[in-house]
């Protein structure tokens, strides 16, 4: 579980007494474990009802991953008076509060799951690592994809400078498949012996697609003609 973060740190150690503060102050001690990694470490504060920051608390302990790094799964008091209340409190999410005292309660899961151990990130500078190491993650995939895209355009720059060169009327650039023409009218009806039969272009739904991933240079001029112009003879006719 990760936790929206303050200016300084997510989780603040605060104490109280449920009696006068005496005098000397009582002292409590914190102790945040890694469950995951097996780290822990233990802060001692007075109990005076002066909140301190975990950040500075656990600056460099065993938690601290570095660059001010907390990161725990659990808390625990281990040393306090009977009478002594702790709060661990998150200064970004209102209700985030962990009540510990000397007790009934001196255990807590921070992670809030009892069945394994999730690592929670306990300051600011934490809570930036990861964001930074995602937004990382995904500037790469935006580079891959942005590779991949100019890549294709590429392909098809190249696709379309051959087609041109061969075909040099042909405008593959404005040319669009999906435009449905009319039929032209059909043609006069002529001689069973005409050498020359005019045969209205087929429509663009019912057309055969052409093999392959890529159309071919003569469906795709023959694709945009108005009407096809088929020279042949019939047997048996002069």
């Amino acid at each position: 579980m990760q936790l929206t973060t303050t200016i300084a740190a997510t989780l603040l150690a605060f104490t109280t007494v449920v009696t006068a503060i005496p005098s000397p102050i009582p002292q409590i001690t914190l102790r945040i474990y890694n469950d995951q990694s097996g780290a822990n470490a233990e802060a001692t504060i007075p109990a005076d009802g002066t909140p301190y920051y975990i950040s500075s608390l656990f600056a460099g302990k065993a938690v601290d991953k570095g660059a001010g790094n907390i990161v725990g799964t659990s808390a625990q008091l281990t040393k306090f008076q009977d009478t002594t209340k702790c709060q661990l409190v998150n200064l970004n999410i209102p209700g985030w509060i962990f009540d510990i005292d000397g007790r009934a309660k001196n255990f807590i899961d921070l992670d809030d799951d009892i069945t394994k151990p999730i690592e929670t990130w306990l300051t600011l500078e934490a809570l930036a690592r990861k964001n930074e190491e995602k937004i990382e993650e995904l500037g790469h995939t935006n580079w891959l994809l942005n590779n991949h895209n100019v890549q294709t355009q590429n392909e098809i720059s190249k696709f379309e400078k051959d087609f041109s060169k061969e075909y040099p009327n042909f405008d593959v650039k404005h040319a669009n498949p999906t435009v449905l023409r009319p039929d032209p009218p059909s043609p006069p009806r002529e001689s069973p012996v005409a050498r020359h039969v005019l045969l209205a272009r087929p429509r663009s739904d019912t057309r055969p697609q052409p093999p392959g991933p890529f159309p071919t240079p003569f469906y795709l001029a023959a694709r945009e003609a108005p009407q096809l112009d088929l020279d042949f003879v019939i047997p048996g006719f002069q």
